[in-house]
C-alpha cells in the first residue's frame, strides 16, 4: 500500500498536511500522530471501515487533541490497516511540523 503525505514540512496552526494511501483491499482504518517518544498527540481517523481504493480526504492541522497548535519538530504518523478476510499493515511516516 502507498502511503504520503503533503506537504511535509507543514506550517502547524497555518495550514494542515494532507494524508493519502491506497488500500488494495477493505478493511479497518486508524490514523494516529504520536511523538518520536511515544506519546500520542491526537487520532485522525480511529476503526473507520474504508473501501479498498485511493484515499485522500484527511488532514491534519498541527493540533493535538486538546486543540493546542504543538511545537515544531518531527511527529509519526502511524496508519493501521486491519483487512476484511484477515491481515493486518502498520505504517509509519514522519510528518515535520514548522511554524
Amino acid at each position: 500500500a502507498s502511503y504520503i503525505n503533503f506537504p511535509n514540512p507543514f506550517a502547524a496552526g497555518r495550514q494542515a498536511t494532507a494524508f493519502a494511501f491506497n488500500l488494495p483491499r477493505p478493511g479497518r482504518v486508524s490514523l494516529r500522530i504520536w511523538t518520536p517518544r511515544g506519546e500520542s498527540v491526537t487520532t485522525l481517523l480511529r476503526d473507520r471501515s474504508l473501501g479498498a481504493g485511493l484515499h485522500q480526504d484527511l488532514g491534519w492541522d498541527g493540533r493535538n487533541g486538546k486543540g493546542q497548535v504543538v511545537r515544531n519538530g518531527a511527529y509519526l504518523a502511524e496508519l493501521t490497516v486491519d483487512y476484511e478476510g484477515g491481515g493486518r499493515e502498520r505504517l509509519l511516516r514522519k510528518v515535520a511540523v514548522v511554524r
